[in-house]
């Protein structure tokens, strides 16, 4: 029996077969139902719907964001009808770590033994914490170290790492993250949208994407550059250099943290 929130949460689901996206529903449905229990549990405890279940996970047509698709639809619904939405961008660790034999497909989490992979989704929710679902998802492994090769000390990995694009590295999904959220204030101009993101995201491209104007990506929507743009909060973690308004003032903070004290108490 699928549950009725998954017949409506799920209703747009297209995995190019009518049996895969019952199977779907019903996986959907038996896991949520029982979200601490393993899958043979969950989906019943018997042979068939247990093999059921794993040869719908294996099955190559079964893909994340064909998943995530009705889901993220149904959100952007939800999101309309508020005045001001959140947009929380975090990474998560799914850990897989088994005692003996791994897991097909997990990748390092760290650089010890644990085993794994990496979510980051666009978390939508509204001004009072309400979660209203994910607007968008990337999941992703790391590659083993190749076999009989020695690890370059943690300096020399600092230093690797930093001379690198930042289309090479993992803080690329902070910025596509901010993207994602530009999308979804350009496809709902009638909400506001503010993106939220951890003391990770204070890198450099970041800042520049969030401060670029309308008209610098206005070929994704057909030209239009005057399409409403997410506004963005990051955590701060690096005590940033300003630019001031007047270079002849003396008295004005030079750095982040010192305008921040110098300031008004906004909130609390």
């Amino acid at each position: 029996m699928v549950a009725s929130w998954v017949e409506e949460e799920l209703a747009t689901v297209d995995l190019k077969h009518k049996r895969r996206n019952k199977r779907l529903k019903r996986l959907v449905s038996d896991l949520a139902a029982m979200p601490a229990a393993s899958i043979p549990a969950a989906v019943g405890g018997g042979r068939n719907e247990t093999e059921a279940a794993y040869r719908f996970f294996n099955n190559p047509n079964v893909e994340f964001d064909a998943i995530l698709a009705p889901h993220r639809e149904a959100t952007l619904n939800r999101i309309r009808e508020h005045k001001t939405v959140i947009l929380a961008q975090d990474t998560s660790e799914i850990e897989l770590t088994r005692p003996e034999q791994q897991v097909v497909g997990a990748g390092p989490l760290d650089e010890g033994s644990r085993r794994g992979c990496f979510i980051h989704p666009l978390l939508a929710l509204s001004p009072e914490g309400v979660p209203l679902g994910t607007v968008a998802a990337e999941c992703w492994t790391r590659e083993d170290s190749p076999a009989g090769v020695n690890k370059p000390n943690k300096a020399t990995r600092v230093k690797q790492r930093k001379s690198l694009p930042l289309e090479d590295k993992e803080s690329l999904r902070w910025v596509t993250g901010l993207e994602e959220a530009h999308a979804v204030a350009a496809l709902i101009p009638e909400t506001e949208i503010i993106t939220v993101a951890d003391s990770e995201s204070d890198i450099y491209e970041m800042l520049v994407a969030g401060q670029g104007t309308a008209d610098q990506t206005a070929d994704e929507t057909d030209g239009d550059a005057s399409r409403p743009r997410a506004q963005w909060i990051i955590r701060a973690c690096q005590n940033r250099a300003l630019r001031t308004a007047n270079a002849d003032d003396s008295d004005a903070a030079t750095h982040l943290y010192d305008a921040i004290e110098a300031g008004d108490v906004l909130a609390t």
